[in-house]
């Protein structure tokens, strides 16, 4: 039994290696990220002003899901790019309304539910990967890209209040022509990939996304969105 458990950590380092000479993989992402936004202005008062107005908004829960092929270049390094769909989601300053029987009516935003905003996006991300350390069937890498974005859509969760003190909710799409249609991204991150077998391997990479290029613009001020999620995926070596 001892002369079985010396050769099952060489299996398992053998596995890894064989992984590792391969050079194509398909991949595929999913990551929950925490996403907002941070507020840029050369004029410093105009941001001051913005980010007033915008005090009231809060972080919420987006996505990024992609698919991706990668090509290893030797022993260490890893080049990738694919496709990718990200949703960045908020809780915005809300725009309530009561329903009286003559019509619908603006109410002030006090205590009132808030909305929550969602902007979608479809991107195409380059990336390299570095591994610095590798055990049996464990592999630690170091990950960093750029990926450029492609506006999709605008959604809103709408509250609407009744005027009998009940409340339903909706989804509506917004036509925002002020949204940059096209854009980069910047990310990097670390995770550990684990070789199932000699094709098969799972990962996890907590990564930081940053939107080099605004998202909209309020006068001189820009909306800058970022997220920080926890990568999960899957890649089959071919």
């Amino acid at each position: 039994m001892k002369k079985y458990k010396a050769i099952l950590p060489l299996m398992a380092l053998s596995i890894t290696t064989m992984a590792q000479q391969e050079k194509w993989s398909l991949g595929i992402n999913f990551s929950p990220d925490y996403t907002f936004y941070t507020i840029y202005a050369a004029n410093k008062k105009a941001e001051a002003a913005v980010q007033s107005a915008a005090s009231g908004d809060r972080p919420s829960m987006g996505l990024t899901a992609s698919l991706s092929v990668a090509r290893r270049l030797g022993n260490r390094w890893q080049a990738g790019a694919g496709i990718q769909y990200m949703t960045l989601t908020w809780y915005s300053n809300p725009l309530h309304y009561y329903v009286e029987p003559a019509g619908l009516s603006i109410q002030p935003p006090t205590d009132l539910p808030e909305e929550k905003d969602r902007v979608s996006y479809i991107g195409v991300p380059i990336y390299l990967n570095y591994t610095f350390a590798l055990r049996e069937r464990w592999q630690l890498y170091a990950t960093a890209g750029a990926t450029a974005r492609f506006y999709l859509n605008t959604g809103r969760l709408q509250r609407i209040g009744i005027s009998d003190g009940n409340s339903t909710e909706k989804n509506i799409w917004l036509e925002h022509k002020d949204y940059y249609q096209t854009g980069l991204i910047t990310q990097i991150g670390m995770g550990a990939a684990y070789h199932a077998t000699k094709r098969l391997s799972f990962t996890a990479a907590p990564t930081f996304r940053f939107h080099l290029t605004p998202m909209n613009r309020t006068g001189n001020a820009g909306y800058y969105p970022y997220a920080a999620g926890l990568d999960l995926g899957a890649r089959y070596t071919f």
